[in-house]
């Protein structure tokens, strides 16, 4: 697992609803790092549900990207934002 996978889940700066076209998953939790090259980290995640209610959500892919590039990625307006 990469390591920054459990940092990005518990503190994100934002949760989005996936709009990749090839990764699957239901959320992209984002975190923006302050350091040169590629700021921002992403994880894929999806809910594994039970009788329709979540049990557990899971990772499902992480890597690093631009912010122009992780916009691209996402849908719509974040379900979360750090205030």
């Amino acid at each position: 697992m990469l390591f920054w996978i459990p940092d990005v889940i518990r503190d994100p700066d934002a949760i989005y609803l996936n709009g990749h076209k090839v990764v699957a998953g239901d959320e992209i939790y984002v975190k923006v790092f302050d350091k040169k090259g590629s700021k921002v980290k992403l994880v894929f995640t999806m809910d594994i549900r039970k009788k329709g209610k979540i049990i557990s959500t899971v990772p499902v892919t992480s890597f690093l990207t631009n912010s122009d590039r992780a916009l691209q990625m996402v849908k719509g307006t974040p379900l979360y934002r750090r205030k």
